[in-house]
């Protein structure tokens, strides 16, 4: 354990001093100024994507709508854009030695206003669309190792339940549904066989520039059958050379920490990386009794066997900008969990050496492309495929009581032996084409696919006492096709 931590930590700090290093070389010349909006009612245009053309030197304007760009001398087009706006670009010619001021205003585009992934300059828009929506921002939470599960709770209507410390269950209650009836998406691609590392309380705020809470209808561009409502994670897709990190520490030994890095070439090769970890021993105290002991008096105990930490690490490479593609990536996802069991559904009943352990790999690809074949027809495309293990082992021949002590018996296994493996696949693909005209009607057409197997073997040696219900495989395969058509008014 101490081996992964020092790994992980020096990850970050080599993530961390590279790319600023890299970015602080050749810089001879600035350009800073204001993005404004056409439209008064807007003003300044905050987070808006500002960037030379062919270039890895970019940045976003803050929320006075104020950009500083650093770059070596010469002639550059200027690349100013932002969700709900139409793209501005500019020739412009830097000195070396010298500083370009240079305001530019965009144009209100109405074609972009319904999109469902926006970023967070679109926060507004997507609180005041015709859903019933929340918007969250998290781009002011970066840096710190505040968990999605937290930013959530905070927001009215919805309620995150935690069974225990770091690593324990998470159950969603939105509106008053929970389970099935509220389904989590990552960039629009359902979350449901990624495995337990990314449940909603182990992903890192800095993991998202926004979070989409939808109560009730769900777009049709989501593809998925939720019936009550859904949460859509969208991840940076920006292609701006950026850096990210956090670390901490806290009580009952846990720590967080997490690391965002993207890099843009000038021919438009791009590559990120995220990376995040969670470790708590989760030693609080307890008031129980001891069943195993046949005491029945309460007292206060220290949880001893409630271990728990888990990895992720999703890298992503591919290329934007391009005639044939917006954005192509590919991207691999691998994860890890170890967490041991403390306690029955009963906490009068306590183990000391069950546990279990998790790994999941996922490949995934997008692909994003605008004026397809012809002008206002746009296509997106989402896959990803999870491939997940999971052992749950119960094999010591122990019976422990809550002060860390056990007696030996001469059976194997604390309450049921068992050395099973589920294993879980599951693939998904989201595919929507949207064509817009006049300059307020959008029609889409949206399909969304999803295949799941899961099969289970138990190699402990009572392994027979299980039925053939047990062993059987689980097919679950689905198809969702969705048609929409909006109309917006202009202000």
């Amino acid at each position: 354990m101490k081996k992964l931590f020092f790994i992980s930590n020096v990850l970050i700090l080599f993530l961390m001093v590279i790319p600023v290093h890299a970015q602080q070389t050749n810089r001879m010349s600035m350009i800073s100024g204001k993005v404004l909006s056409a439209d008064k009612k807007e003003g300044v245009v905050e987070f808006a994507t500002v960037y030379l053309k062919g270039t890895s030197y970019g940045g976003t304007t803050n929320e006075e709508g104020i950009y500083h760009l650093n770059a070596p001398a010469g002639k550059y087009t200027l690349v100013v854009s932002a969700i709900g706006y139409q793209t501005a670009e500019q020739a412009v010619t830097l000195i070396k030695n010298s500083r370009l001021k240079l305001n530019v205003t965009l144009t209100p585009s109405v074609e972009q206003l319904d999109e469902v992934v926006v970023a967070g300059s679109m926060v507004n828009r997507v609180n005041k669309s015709a859903f019933n929506v929340v918007a969250v921002d998290t781009k002011k939470l970066f840096n710190t190792s505040l968990d999605l599960g937290h930013v959530l709770d905070k927001i009215s209507g919805v309620k995150i339940r935690e069974e225990g410390g770091v690593g324990s269950a998470a159950q969603i209650n939105l509106n008053g549904f929970t389970g099935k009836h509220v389904k989590v998406f990552m960039d629009g691609v359902p979350l449901e066989g990624a495995g337990s590392s990314f449940q909603i309380n182990n992903i890192p705020a800095s993991l998202a520039k926004q979070v989409e809470v939808y109560k009730g209808v769900v777009p049709v561009d989501f593809g998925g059958d939720a019936l009550e409502g859904a949460i859509n994670i969208v991840t940076n897709t920006s292609s701006n050379t950026f850096v990210d990190a956090s670390y901490s520490y806290g009580s009952f030994n846990t720590h967080k920490s997490n690391v965002s890095f993207g890099y843009t070439a000038k021919n438009g090769f791009t590559v990120q990386l995220n990376a995040y970890q969670n470790y708590s021993d989760n030693d609080y105290k307890v008031k129980t009794n001891d069943s195993n002991r046949g005491d029945s008096e309460e007292k206060w105990y220290r949880r001893f066997h409630d271990g728990y930490h888990n990895e992720a690490v999703i890298a992503k490479v591919g290329v934007v900008n391009k005639p044939w593609a917006d954005r192509l990536l590919l991207g691999f996802t691998y994860s890890h969990e170890y967490a041991e069991i403390q306690n029955s559904n009963m906490m009068a009943i306590v183990f000391g050496g069950k546990h279990r352990k998790t790994e999941g790999l996922a490949p995934t690809l997008n692909y994003v492309k605008k004026n397809l074949l012809v002008k206002n027809l746009d296509l997106s495309v989402s896959a990803r495929y999870d491939k997940t293990t999971t052992n749950n082992i119960d094999t010591v021949a122990r019976t422990y009581y809550w002060t860390g002590e056990y007696i030996n018996k001469e059976t194997q296994g604390e309450s049921n032996t068992t050395l099973s493996k589920f294993y879980g696949k599951t693939g998904s693909v989201v595919a929507n084409l949207r064509y817009h005209f006049a300059d307020r009607h959008y029609f889409s057409i949206n399909n969304m696919y999803s295949d799941y197997v899961r099969k289970t073997d138990n190699l402990a040696a009572n392994a027979g006492q299980n039925t053939a219900a047990y062993y059987m495989e689980r097919y679950n395969k689905k198809n969702v096709l969705g048609f929409s058509y909006k109309r917006s008014s202009i202000n």
